[in-house]
């Protein structure tokens, strides 16, 4: 069993440590919304994501990279079938060989 001065010096190593996690799982994230005089318009999204190493998947789980699965996710928010315009997937690697995917789309709204 260990003492409670173990268990605290654990658990402040893991705060410590914490920072570091969110700094290597790096993300740029924009957001614009557009509003018609009808009160129509459309949301701009753009954002960056880390990919999993060997695949498309993002680390990020809730930014999605695959059109179909933002329609899909989207939708069932939505109530409704998802308008999405102009999407955009441009994937990178780094000097490092670390993967990132832009990616960049419109959802569109009416009143």
């Amino acid at each position: 069993m260990r003492s409670p001065g173990q268990a605290r010096s654990r658990l402040l190593a893991f705060l410590f440590s914490l920072p570091l996690f969110f700094q290597s799982g790096c993300f740029d994230y924009t957001e614009t919304i557009f509003f018609a005089g009808d009160l129509s318009g459309h949301v701009d999204l753009d954002y960056t994501v880390p990919l999993r190493s060997g695949s498309d998947d993002p680390l990020i789980s809730h930014f999605l990279v695959q059109e179909g699965d933002i329609e899909k996710r989207l939708s069932i928010l939505l109530g409704r079938k998802a308008d999405i315009r102009d999407f955009t997937k441009d994937i990178k690697q780094d000097e490092h060989g670390e993967r990132s995917a832009r990616v960049q789309f419109k959802v569109a709204f009416r009143s």
